[in-house]
């Protein structure tokens, strides 16, 4: 039977008011990464068999009542080798009860690893309209090595609380379906989120001249507008400031890889844009 902690729903729901930005997530926690979990695997050799991991999310829990515009998708990586290649697959499905459901694929990007990416939270754009009403069902693939060595993915927990299972799938393992990870090896709680927004509104509004580079950013994100910019906020997927200063080029080396919104005054215009932490 699937475990719905209805009191908790509070924390499904990630908004910013200044957007229409949302993320779907099943974590009372959907930023930090503190352990890694189990994998299908050889220890032995080294040899790592294909695995699957999911999360699923019901619209209506969310209150997303009409189509969603997915733009990017976080998962967290408990270890990981360099190099190892993931499959970021979407699908919708007829349940929430992903051991008896039936899945339409909808889209997939591919990933490379970085081990130092190793207890973070990874995001990757990623684009795709799912239909008002559905359920979301977000899978990462890691491959079979083929019997190579220190070619393996671990996703990434913590024990912070969690609304719904996550799931585990590797025909190796003789997992052949996806099955609650409670019912394998014990509580799990995988980081997982579907990032994007309700589909027709407006993402962002725009202040004339404004540019914003790179994004996604690894140390230093630059803005630049036609009139001198007054204020940059800076916020984190749960609302949350962090950072507030008046200057145009900001040191982001130290955030937690992770999707951001940025609201800019420049005179009497504000304009609210989206940036990506690698």
């Amino acid at each position: 039977m699937m475990k719905k902690i209805t009191l908790l729903l509070v924390a499904l729901v990630v908004s910013v008011t200044m957007t229409a930005q949302i993320m779907l997530t099943q974590s009372v926690d959907p930023v930090n990464v503190t352990a890694g979990g189990v994998a299908c695997w050889n220890s032995g050799d080294g040899s790592y068999s294909a695995n699957s991991f999911f999360r699923v999310y019901n619209l209506a829990d969310f209150g997303v009542t009409g189509d969603f515009d997915i733009t990017s998708l976080e998962y967290g990586q408990g270890s990981a080798s360099e190099g190892k290649l993931l499959a970021l697959r979407i699908y919708t499905a007829d349940t929430d009860d992903l051991s008896v459901a039936a899945l339409t694929y909808v889209g997939e990007v591919a990933h490379t690893c970085a081990a130092a990416f190793d207890l973070n939270v990874v995001s990757v754009n990623f684009s795709a309209t799912i239909p008002a009403g559905s359920i979301v069902v977000f899978e990462v693939f890691a491959d079979d090595s083929l019997g190579a060595p220190d070619q393996t993915y671990f996703p990434g927990n913590n024990d912070a609380g969690e609304n719904d299972d996550s799931y585990l799938m590797s025909d190796d393992c003789g997992i052949s379906i996806p099955t609650p990870i409670t019912d394998v090896v014990g509580q799990e709680m995988y980081v997982m989120n579907v990032v994007g927004d309700n589909a027709g509104s407006i993402a962002e509004s725009v202040i004339d001249g404004f540019s914003m580079y790179p994004n996604p950013a690894v140390s230093t994100l630059n803005l630049t507008a036609s009139n001198k910019i007054d204020a940059v906020t800076i916020y984190n997927m749960l609302g949350q400031e962090v950072v507030s200063t008046t200057q145009s080029q900001i040191n982001v080396s130290n955030f937690p890889v992770g999707s951001y919104i940025v609201k800019v005054q420049a005179g009497n215009q504000i304009g609210s844009y989206n940036f990506i932490k690698e």
